[in-house]
């Protein structure tokens, strides 16, 4: 069994992925996770982001990729008004969002959209955070 920190923070800065859903300027943001012992908290920020009048609705996503195969858990729907919205999340850090995950072994946190009444055959990412550096989720993301 791994030995965890008491206390472990990860702030992490989104980058802009596909385009055209800026308010202005290029959207922004970040998340920040904090874990003590098994409790976690997730807080995300976005900012500069269209709100799409009711049409559009933004979820995050932490997805583990391994093997060009990805698993998920849905942080949640962020509200947006005024060009921003924000997300706070409390988790267990051994098993996120009842995925059997530990909070550590997720690489990517997605902004992914999603119109309500229409269904969309691609998954349209405005903005991504990657931990270890940039990877291919997109083709295995269900």
């Amino acid at each position: 069994m791994e030995t965890r920190p008491k206390f472990q923070r990860t702030f992490l800065i989104f980058n802009q992925e596909d385009k055209g859903f800026g308010a202005g300027q290029d959207p922004s943001g970040y998340v920040k996770i904090e874990v003590r012992g098994n409790k976690g908290k997730l807080f995300a920020l976005l900012q500069n982001i269209n709100e799409g009048h009711g049409k559009l609705k933004y979820k995050l996503y932490l997805i583990k990729c391994d093997s060009g195969k990805t698993e998920a858990a849905c942080a949640g729907e962020i509200p947006v008004s005024n060009r921003s919205g924000e997300l706070k999340w409390e988790f267990d850090a051994e098993n996120v969002g009842k995925t059997g995950i530990q909070i550590d072994k997720f690489d990517v946190y997605a902004v992914i959209v999603a119109y309500t009444g229409r269904e969309n055959g691609g998954v349209i990412c405005p903005l991504a955070a990657y931990k270890k550096g940039k990877i291919a989720w997109r083709s295995a993301f269900k």
